[in-house]
């Protein structure tokens, strides 16, 4: 398979998501994480990080890419509910 770019349009169809109740490490103990599956609309399934807490997700939910911006130049990908909750 060839590596190459392809633009995409940052909307995904969630698959399946995990919750880290214990930090891999002490400089996150005050962090949460949720990782999970996305299906982009392109096709590929992909690793990402979750910025909605577990109770809201489901299987199948559309999905939108935002990225976070660490110290340095480096852009990460993560996803949000498209349609979240209100209240």
């Amino acid at each position: 398979m060839a590596l190459g770019l392809v633009r995409a349009s940052g909307n995904a169809s969630l698959v399946t998501w995990a919750v880290a109740h214990r930090p891999p490490h002490p400089a996150f103990a005050d962090l949460v994480s949720y990782a999970g599956i996305v299906e982009p609309d392109e096709g590929r399934w992909m690793h990402a990080r979750l910025l909605d807490p577990p109770e809201w997700l489901r299987p199948g939910a559309g999905m939108r890419v935002l990225f976070l911006h660490d110290e340095g130049d480096e852009s990460i990908p993560a996803f949000r509910l498209d349609n979240r909750p209100t209240g």
